[in-house]
């Protein structure tokens, strides 16, 4: 079965939450590489703040040059929002948000719904697979909202078998 229909539940039916794909155990320049190449292939929407700790004030995200590294250096909070446009492999992705949690962990949630199909649940797979690919010895999971602890063994097993295909065909590739 292919790996977006082994997961095609996941994404299928809006009950208003917003499961999560965490990406974990990154060292600081993966985190800031990471967050670097998602911004470098969409937007921020709209305009999000976030608390920045020697000012003692929200302050727009947008008004700090580098934000991963901010956080990182302790200068902001923990922040999340909207990525708009993100376009992998010439498909656009239904909205998802990128959050730093914390020094090591990068997540992106997202809405389950009709926009999800077999197009955009591959897109997305590779989406995750170019971060596993910054950052190979990451862990990555997919749960429920607020189930962190409860990762999707569907998932992993459907990112898995993409990424295996993936590599069978590159190697099989003329050079």
């Amino acid at each position: 079965m292919s790996p977006w229909l082994q997961i095609a539940d996941l994404f299928d039916r809006d009950d208003g939450s917003l499961p999560d794909v965490f990406v974990d155990n990154l060292s600081s320049e993966q985190v800031v590489k990471i967050y670097d190449w998602v911004m470098s292939q969409c937007v921020v929407l709209g305009n999000p703040s976030t608390w920045h700790v020697a000012e003692e004030k929200d302050i727009s995200l947008k008004a700090i040059s580098d934000p991963a590294q901010a956080f990182l250096d302790g200068e902001i909070e923990t922040f999340r929002h909207g990525l708009g446009g993100l376009t992998i492999n010439g498909c656009v992705l239904p909205p998802l948000t990128i959050s730093l949690e914390t020094p090591t962990c990068i997540s992106f949630d997202y809405r389950s719904g009709s926009e999800w199909n077999e197009r955009t649940i591959t897109a997305f797979l590779q989406f995750v697979l170019g971060i596993r690919e910054q950052a190979p010895n990451a862990r990555i999971w997919r749960t429920d909202e607020g189930a962190w602890d409860r990762p999707s063994s569907k998932f992993t097993a459907a990112l898995n078998q993409l990424e295996a295909e993936t590599k069978g065909s590159v190697a099989q590739r003329p050079r």
